[in-house]
């Protein structure tokens, strides 16, 4: 779930942030539509990042491409397919480290998972250089840091002109730690005279202006003075509410789900699915799952017009930087602003 639209000044204690829901493709939880014509180096640390570009990748169309990528010490094979669809989409995998398949003996398969240079991001350049790139991200997509393999990412536009391998900032295929179980945010409403510790709430009921519907708002409170601001995990402090809408706790490495009107998870035919895609006969919601089970991003069945999967960009970020008697920034459109506790 991203945050947008700081109201209020975020040197004082409340931030009140407006809630939207982006969706996702991939098996990664981070894609990007960005203008001009991205680069590895420009995505990342380009003393250490390496790139493989194919400039004609859909001269054969439905045919998988190998290609050797290099790197200190090894080369490995990857593998890669762009299908001749509207939009085109591309599949791709890397097949070998040094010559060790990555469905070979367990001694091969522990091989590789040490050797791999896993990749980083991919980018999708569309045809004309106004209709900019496509980044698809994979820092720790599926719980590992990196990764070695993904499909069905759509291409920007109706032409493709060139595909690019980011690799090299991670070594290794290492999963990381499960993600701690964290309580659902409450609504402001059911809190004790609508106190968020030791802070009063009045959600709003209308728009603004007393017009149309009120806003879904996520209210935290921060305290200037204490370690982590506050937001400690081994205590039952309430830090965050909101108003109007619901936040879940869930997993941000888990794939979009498609759900219908009702918040039944379904696929593109509409029959009902479990978390992973199977048809089952009993629909599910979010509700029924836990937090490592459920997904952080949803969309509806024609929502809106935007490629399923796709985040414009992510527009604002709200960050502690130091603490106790800290500062806090927030940055907006590439934009940073501190707030200084004097």
């Amino acid at each position: 779930m991203k945050l947008s639209n700081l109201l209020t000044a975020a040197g004082t204690s409340l931030i009140f942030i407006f809630v939207f829901t982006p969706a996702q493709a991939t098996s990664t939880n981070v894609v990007l539509d960005l203008e001009g014509n991205p680069t590895c180096s420009s995505l990342g640390p380009n003393t250490q990042i390496l790139e493989f570009r194919d400039s004609n990748p859909d001269s054969s169309p439905g045919i998988p491409k190998q290609v050797t990528l290099n790197f200190e010490g090894g080369t490995q094979l990857l593998e890669y397919t762009v299908f001749n669809t509207t939009p085109p989409t591309m599949d791709w995998a890397i097949k070998e480290v040094n010559g060790n398949p990555v469905d070979g003996t367990e001694e091969q398969q522990a091989l590789f998972n040490q050797s791999v240079r896993t990749i980083n991001y991919t980018i999708l350049k569309a045809q004309g250089g106004n209709n900019g790139a496509r980044v698809f991200h994979f820092g720790a997509a599926a719980n590992f840091d990196g990764a070695i393999a993904d499909e069905n990412e759509e291409a920007p536009g109706s032409n493709l002109a060139a595909a690019t391998f980011c690799y090299g900032l991670t070594t290794g295929f290492i999963p990381q730690q499960p993600p701690i179980e964290f309580a659902d945010i409450p609504a402001c409403e059911e809190l004790t005279n609508s106190e968020l510790f030791t802070t009063g709430i009045i959600c709003p009921t209308t728009g603004p202006g007393g017009v149309g519907d009120p806003e879904e708002q996520l209210i935290i409170n921060m305290s200037l003075n204490d370690p982590r601001f506050g937001f400690d995990v081994n205590t039952d402090t309430i830090r965050a509410c909101t108003c109007n809408s619901e936040l879940k706790a869930c997993n941000p490495a888990l794939p979009a789900q498609r759900v219908d009107s009702n918040g039944n998870y379904v696929n593109d035919l509409g029959q009902f699915v479990d978390q992973n895609g199977m048809v089952i006969i009993d629909p599910i919601t979010a509700d029924d799952l836990s937090q490592q089970d459920r997904t952080c991003l949803e969309f509806s069945v024609g929502s809106d017009g935007v490629p399923t999967g796709v985040n414009e960009r992510v527009p604002f970020h709200v960050e502690g930087v130091e603490n106790p008697d800290s500062y806090i920034c927030y940055t907006i459109d590439g934009v940073r602003t501190c707030y200084g506790h004097y």
